[in-house]
């Protein structure tokens, strides 16, 4: 089965922002960490991270959709602190709803109120190109960036989120999920490049990485933000990426799951 997994926004987007940060972080480090858990079940690429893909999409520049058996893109939600819990839009179009609700059951496991699979919003861009290619699409609102409940257990829990997400998929699509096949530790191991007092710092060191195709993102840690590559379940894999950063010029090291 291909995949293509989207970390909604980015490109100078960046999406909702709340006290507990940008959503474009978020989608970027939920998005690596599932493909990580999806290693060796399922044939997945992400989209670039340096690029925004609904930008893309209105400027004609569109993936090739056909290509992939499905597609998800990945998003926080926003609604001035109200709103909670986890949802996810599919096309109107679309027949079955089961992968989605195996999805969302898997993630809402965690504590996430489960706001179920809707078709409310049809004239979604990437939703109407990925459908009409012939390949199905769906929107996952992981849970809302301005709900102190929602990014509490978001905080506590990245690492299991992106694997509840991966083993929703595979539930969904009858692909048999079990982490210790595919040698997968109990965590995620993270090349960190940078750690700085001011965002603004962070966000150019992450945005150069971008631009030479690291899947980067930024993450808040004892009031410094912290620039880091991939989330690699795979101890080897954070090595290599390691390596290849420390040939291009960078100074990093490897972040293990227990934080040494």
């Amino acid at each position: 089965m291909k995949i293509l997994l989207i970390a909604g926004h980015g490109q100078g987007d960046s999406g909702a922002v709340s006290k507990y940060g940008h959503e474009d972080n978020f989608t970027r480090l939920v998005a690596s960490g599932v493909k990580d858990n999806l290693a060796g079940l399922a044939d997945v690429d992400l989209y670039p991270f340096e690029k925004n893909c609904y930008k893309q999409v209105k400027n004609g520049s569109s993936p090739d959709w056909s290509a992939y058996d499905y597609v998800l893109e990945i998003h926080l939600n926003s609604s001035n602190g109200k709103g909670t819990g986890s949802e996810i839009y599919i096309s109107p179009l679309e027949g079955a709803d089961i992968a989605e609700k195996a999805i969302l059951n898997s993630l809402c496991s965690l504590g996430f109120k489960n706001r179920g699979v809707k078709k409310d919003k049809p004239n979604l861009l990437n939703m109407k190109k990925c459908k009409a290619s012939g390949t199905s699409y769906a929107l996952l609102e992981v849970c809302f960036i301005d709900n102190e409940s929602d990014m509490h257990l978001l905080n506590e829990n990245k690492e299991k989120i992106c694997q509840l997400i991966a083993k929703g998929i595979c539930d969904g699509f009858g692909i048999a999920y079990n982490p210790a096949n595919t040698q997968q530790s109990s965590g995620f191991f993270k090349v960190q490049v940078g750690a700085f007092m001011l965002y603004k710092y962070a966000e150019k060191l992450r945005d150069e990485l971008l631009s030479k195709g690291y899947p980067c993102f930024i993450t808040t840690v004892d009031n410094l933000y912290k620039v880091q590559v991939g989330a690699f379940s795979v101890e080897s894999n954070a090595y290599t990426m390691a390596e290849d950063l420390k040939k291009h010029g960078y100074d990093c090291f490897v972040k293990r799951p227990d934080g040494k």
